[in-house]
């Protein structure tokens, strides 16, 4: 096998087409040393690795290319609330950039441990991305969907919290408000 043979099977190797590789010394009889090299992949660069004039070898890394047709959003809970929510849940994720209405996402992993400092549970919320308005690192909101099943609620504002104690009032049948002391469950801004 001659020499040329020799680089035509290496840049092959490399990843090259043989349209590729016939162009490189086509111009002017000489190898030009320049290279258009075509990523396997769609997306988005999200990092670039090289810089003109480098030289590089097989297996160098030469961009990281990000598809951001689907993404993950991953979301803190309270420990409380990550006991709620299971794999399966919806959730709609709020963009700081309106789209119009919430995107639609799904919970696909509870992280298995809590955050000793936030003392809040990791989930994973994976949605598709259309439009590509959500990127790496972007601040959302997500609203996430729990089966509470049937339970006793009252407005929040009818219970009073006096240090561990809280109190609700029951209407007697001839005696004014009668506090009672309850046991409060799950709690959000309305609904105790």
């Amino acid at each position: 096998v001659g020499d040329s043979d020799q680089v035509t099977q290496r840049l092959l190797r490399m990843g090259l087409t043989e349209k590729q590789i016939q162009s490189l010394g086509e111009s002017s009889g000489k190898l030009d040393r320049r290279l258009v090299v075509h990523a396997t992949a769609s997306g988005l660069v999200a990092e670039k690795l090289t810089v003109p004039g480098q030289r590089i070898e097989s297996g160098d890394l030469l961009l990281t290319v990000a598809d951001l047709s689907r993404v993950w959003v991953e979301a803190d809970l309270t420990s409380t609330d990550g006991t709620l929510v299971q794999i399966g849940a919806s959730a709609d994720i709020e963009a700081p950039v309106p789209a119009g209405r919430p995107l639609q996402g799904q919970v696909t992993a509870l992280l298995p441990y809590l955050d000793e400092r936030t003392r809040t549970r990791r989930v994973r919320i994976e949605l598709a991305n259309p439009d590509r308005l959500l990127y790496p690192e972007m601040p959302v909101t997500a609203v996430l969907v729990a089966d509470l099943g049937t339970r006793l609620a009252v407005p929040a504002g009818a219970v009073l919290r006096t240090g561990d104690t809280s109190y609700a009032f029951r209407l007697a049948d001839c005696a004014p408000l009668v506090p009672v002391i309850i046991r409060t469950g799950i709690t959000d801004a309305a609904y105790v």
